[in-house]
């Protein structure tokens, strides 16, 4: 009898061992995985916090429950400061009303993708695109966003229909002298196209007269912004132009001025644009065979303003194309004289 005790229990202790044994070995292969995830866990809050996109954790109220170091530097906020704030406060086009609305359509898509505005601390505003995703964790309401600076993808985009509008406005220039010897026409179409293209205050076509110089002659077509004073018609007589200036034009100068009140221009030269109500000024010789027969003007009136490369070569290449129209008009104004006599 007593031998059938000492072997139950000897058979319970070696039960008992056997399950500590299994119990610390479940222990040790759960702790292996903790670790294993903790340092997952690491990694992957370790590639957020260094991402190249701003990363953002947004509570329902628009406020940041978190925000990565790029977040931080791009917005030039510490964390601190960036976790105290909200999407309000660094999106200027985001209101508490759009907010709601907005918050809701991030609900109701599984990735919501946008193109908005970020104003950093320092008060510079940017484009950026947001692609957002609604989230719950734990019972709590998120919207995990990354942001992109798109800048630089804007600036090629502006670049890319600039470059259409060029070539638009071009062709219809070049279209327009193809389709018609109406030289007051294609002058209209080109001061129109190339003050809407450019965005300026006025755009005029003078030609010079013939026995005079260079020195005198009048603006024979025009667009002007309305409120500035035409100078359609209006004579100019200088002196001094064709003494000094014509044969650089002649030769393919133009003339940029951003700004008329500068120490390079002369007070004869100020008080000849002021006239005109001119700030800035760029002028671009119109000449045929190797002669110069008018100046293809394009003025800021309101302002200074800097000519950009892009703008003096589109003026040159349409004031070539006027070159071709006058020389057109002559030669057909030439062939209906001899065929009347």
């Amino acid at each position: 009898y007593l031998l059938r005790i000492f072997a139950a229990r000897a058979a319970a202790e070696l039960e008992r061992k056997r399950a500590m044994t299994s119990l610390e070995h479940l222990n040790r292969a759960l702790e292996i995985k903790i670790e294993e995830r903790t340092k997952a866990l690491e990694i992957t809050q370790e590639a957020v916090d260094w991402a190249a996109d701003c990363v953002f954790l947004v509570r329902p109220d628009s406020s940041f429950y978190y925000a990565n170091n790029t977040a931080c530097a791009k917005l030039g906020y510490s964390r601190e400061e960036l976790q105290a704030l909200s999407v309000i406060d660094i999106n200027p086009t985001v209101s508490l009303e759009r907010w709601i609305n907005l918050w809701q359509k991030i609900k109701q898509q599984p990735t919501w993708i946008l193109e908005s505005l970020h104003q950093s601390k320092d008060g510079c505003i940017y484009p950026v695109e947001i692609k957002a995703r609604y989230l719950e964790l734990d019972g709590e309401e998120y919207s995990f966003a990354f942001v992109r600076d798109i800048t630089e993808r804007k600036q090629s985009e502006q670049i890319i229909r600039q470059q259409a509008e060029r070539e638009k406005l071009l062709r219809e220039v070049t279209q327009k002298i193809s389709q018609s010897l109406d030289i007051q026409a294609i002058f209209d179409t080109a001061c129109v196209g190339i003050r809407e293209f450019m965005e300026v205050d006025r755009v005029a076509i003078f030609q010079f007269d013939s026995d005079s110089g260079y020195n005198n002659g009048t603006f024979v077509a025009e667009s002007v912004k309305v409120g500035l004073d035409s100078v359609l018609a209006k004579r100019v007589y200088d002196h001094s132009f064709g003494k000094n200036y014509a044969k650089l034009y002649c030769e393919g100068k133009y003339l940029a001025i951003d700004d008329i009140y500068n120490p390079e221009l002369s007070p004869c030269h100020i008080e000849i644009l002021e006239q005109f109500q001119i700030r800035a000024n760029l002028v671009i010789p119109v000449s045929l065979q190797q002669r110069l027969w008018g100046l293809l003007c394009i003025h800021q009136c309101i302002e200074a303003r800097h000519w950009q490369e892009e703008q003096v070569d589109l003026s040159q290449q349409l004031a070539n194309q006027l070159a071709i129209a006058i020389h057109q008009a002559h030669l057909f104004e030439q062939l209906q004289q001899q065929l009347s006599h």
